[in-house]
């Protein structure tokens, strides 16, 4: 079974995140991985010719992707005190 998968976020640092998650592409037999950043959105887009690595991968992204949010956060709550 083929499966795919798109993420697209919006965030005022795209950019940024494009080039701290770009090093995380993926790129093998059985999941391939690819992501771009444009109008203030990051896309990630994941195709897998199992379940299991589609959903194992989107998970790692996901992570990668809550993990930036929460240092967002931080940052912006240590600069309002």
């Amino acid at each position: 079974m083929k499966g795919r998968i798109e993420i697209t976020v919006e965030s005022k640092d795209s950019a940024a995140l494009l080039a701290a998650l770009n090093k995380e592409t993926v790129n093998n037999p059985r999941v391939s991985s690819s992501i771009s950043a444009e109008n203030g959105k990051l896309t990630i887009i994941i195709e897998a010719i199992d379940m299991v690595a589609l959903r194992s991968t989107a998970n790692s992204y996901l992570r990668y992707l809550q993990m930036a949010g929460d240092f967002e956060s931080k940052f912006a709550e240590d600069e309002e005190k």
